[in-house]
């Protein structure tokens, strides 16, 4: 009886808290979002918030191009260590008799990913290049194109990224489970002196 009582009471409490928090955010969201404080007559302060606006437009730039020369670093790495590396690996088990036919498909379905995302990559580049909305140093000349330049490129560096991502998987999936099938086991790190 208490506890169905209780639970009555609790349920009630939770219902009315909903309905305030409803309540407080209308309210919230009916107040302008003007300050109160200015002077009548005095206009916001624009330039200040055009200052703050294009420094956040030239941050963000400046990581759209840190994050462009790390994702062409890993590009490169999987044009030529990933890729030499699996294929030394299917050339050695080639040579033990195995049938590699999976991983040779997995290899070059790995290799048409890459392209994907080179590909895209460079999009964001040429986005980045041409730089709409900023000029050579990176500053900003436009604050509606370089936000655009910024979403475009943005955009671009993450397909390359996502892409990216699921070639590796597919690629190590693959090989694990031709592993598994074949009974190969993965090469054991060897540890260096000082270890």
């Amino acid at each position: 009886m208490f506890t169905k009582n209780w639970k009555s009471k609790l349920q009630k409490v939770i219902a009315g808290l909903s309905v305030s928090g409803l309540v407080l955010a209308v309210i919230i969201a009916a107040i302008p979002a003007t300050s109160a404080y200015a002077a009548p007559g005095t206009p916001p302060a624009q330039d200040q918030a055009a200052e703050t606006r294009n420094a956040r437009l030239e941050q963000a730039y400046q990581r759209e191009q840190e994050w462009l020369s790390q994702q062409q670093d890993n590009l490169n790495k999987m044009n030529t260590v990933v890729v030499d590396k699996v294929q030394q690996f299917i050339t050695t088990q080639q040579g033990k008799g195995k049938d590699v036919t999976a991983l040779q498909a997995a290899l070059a379905t790995f290799k048409s990913q890459i392209v994907t995302a080179q590909s895209s990559h460079t999009t964001a580049a040429n986005v980045l290049g041409t730089h709409l909305g900023f000029d050579a140093n990176g500053k900003v000349t436009d604050a509606a194109q370089a936000r655009q330049t910024l979403l475009d490129a943005r955009q671009s560096l993450r397909d390359a990224h996502n892409v990216m991502r699921q070639a590796v998987l597919d690629l190590h999936r693959t090989i694990r489970q031709w592993r598994q099938v074949n009974g190969v086991k993965a090469a054991q790190p060897t540890a260096t002196p000082g270890q």
